[in-house]
């Protein structure tokens, strides 16, 4: 299907060169197909005119599942093809330069990407393959799952106070300003409808990933004949996998793999392709460990902690013991610690994150051995982030004030207080950072 339309407006022409000059869309046919979606969505799931339609306000409990289960299911599945010539690689530089050797800014939390992943194997709960096309999960996160856990979370707090990790940033959210807007029922129905739509498809682009489509690969037409020998097809493969890359954090973290899965030749002309993903052995073992958080939120128990076993102590920068939420179990913790941060990993991530590595492995050298926690202040943090960043990267004085390192000092350190290794105190814009002590 081909769409043509012509914008004579400059100025709307500017605003979608500005969003996609801010990378929030690869090119023009990226944001095209993105807002084509979302209209699509509207239509299929409710109308924006519909008064009655209000986030949040209906309870969608699931189906209970064994994720160790299903995991071990999934990975007995025989995939016939086994052609890695197929395979698309990940975004050499997918966030610029400030960016090479962190993990992204954008991926601020690592729960979004456990919950990814136990949706994944839910959603293959039912099937017998293991590869599935991209964008049946899309749609199955974007219009099932979301909305359900979307319900669970609007209990908990959107945003972390001192000391308290909110267990719902990264999800998807409508912006408070819009949330207090002074505006009749019906109009604040549709503006907060239409929030919600982007920002679950941002999400998933976000926390999931993407298909990022470079310029098409000139390949001679003789290839494209049927009944060519198996040196030729494979040499044909090869060169279409390099016409994409594949970017989003279950991606760059190794959890996930994806592969184009066929071509519809239309007339001739320029060839159609499909994607398929499928868990990695790695992604596959970070599924299936057990999640007391998720399995509560499943459940649309509260949490407390009567009815939960989430709360772990953590320690102040007086000494002072707090009964916090546990976002993830100590195995979990480690598993991350082992599979992302630590620095004998590099033969899977390249350089990737050599510098993340090396600014938590300093922060982590401060865990104390007695039972009470390291602080660092805000000052003492950010400055151990800058020297290791011009030790590290091609990174100026100037850049470490640019915005963009200010939100990976963020993301950095908010990660480490997810996983249960540091805790915040101190004030607003003068944080304390403890580390804790081993468990």
């Amino acid at each position: 299907m081909l769409i043509k339309y012509n914008i004579d407006d400059q100025s709307f022409q500017q605003e979608i060169m500005d969003l996609i000059n801010a990378g929030k869309y690869s090119n023009i046919d990226a944001l095209v197909e993105r807002a084509i979606r979302n209209l699509v969505a509207e239509e299929k799931h409710g109308t924006v005119n519909d008064p009655l339609w209000t986030p949040f306000l209906t309870s969608n409990k699931i189906e209970l599942i064994d994720y160790e289960k299903v995991a071990e299911e999934y990975e007995k599945r025989f995939d016939p093809e086994n052609n890695h010539d197929r395979l698309i690689k990940q975004e050499d530089k997918p966030y610029g330069k400030l960016s090479v050797g962190l993990i992204s800014h954008w991926h601020n939390r690592m729960l979004p990407m456990k919950w990814l992943l136990r949706q994944f194997l839910r959603y293959v709960n039912e099937s017998k393959r293991k590869w599935i096309d991209i964008r049946g999960f899309e749609d199955y996160i974007l219009n099932k799952a979301l909305p359900q856990i979307e319900f669970s979370l609007n209990k908990s707090p959107r945003t972390s106070s001192l000391g308290i990790p909110s267990i719902a940033v990264g999800f998807p959210k409508i912006e408070k300003s819009l949330r207090r807007e002074e505006i009749d029922s019906q109009r604040k129905n549709q503006m907060m409808y239409r929030a919600m739509i982007v920002a679950r498809a941002r999400f998933f682009s976000i926390y999931f990933g993407k298909v990022i489509q470079k310029k098409l690969v000139k390949v001679p037409v003789y290839l494209w004949e049927k009944g060519q020998s198996a040196a030729v097809q494979n040499r044909l493969a090869k060169a279409k996998a390099e016409t994409f890359r594949i970017k989003g954090a279950c991606f760059e973290m190794g959890f996930f793999e994806c592969r184009w899965s066929q071509i519809n030749e239309e007339g001739g002309k320029k060839p159609k392709f499909s994607f398929e993903i499928a868990l990695t052995p790695l992604g596959l073992k970070f599924a299936k460990m057990e999640n007391p958080l998720l399995d509560a939120l499943e459940r649309d128990k509260p949490l407390t902690r009567v009815t939960t076993n989430i709360f772990a102590d953590r320690f102040d920068e007086n000494g002072v013991k707090h009964n916090v939420p546990k976002v993830f179990t100590l195995n979990e913790t480690e598993f991350i610690l082992d599979n992302i941060y630590r620095t004998q990993n590099k033969d899977r991530f390249g350089d990737r994150f050599v510098l993340e590595n090396e600014i938590v492995k300093k922060i982590l050298d401060k865990k104390p051995a007695s039972k009470v926690g390291t602080p660092i202040t805000r000052k003492d943090y950010h400055n151990l982030f800058d020297s290791t960043a011009k030790k590290f990267s091609k990174i100026n004085d100037d850049d470490l004030t640019s915005s963009r390192l200010i939100q990976h000092k963020s993301a950095t350190i908010m990660r480490l207080v997810e996983l249960g290794l540091v805790y915040r105190g101190g004030q607003r814009s003068r944080e304390i950072y403890v580390i804790q002590p081993l468990e």
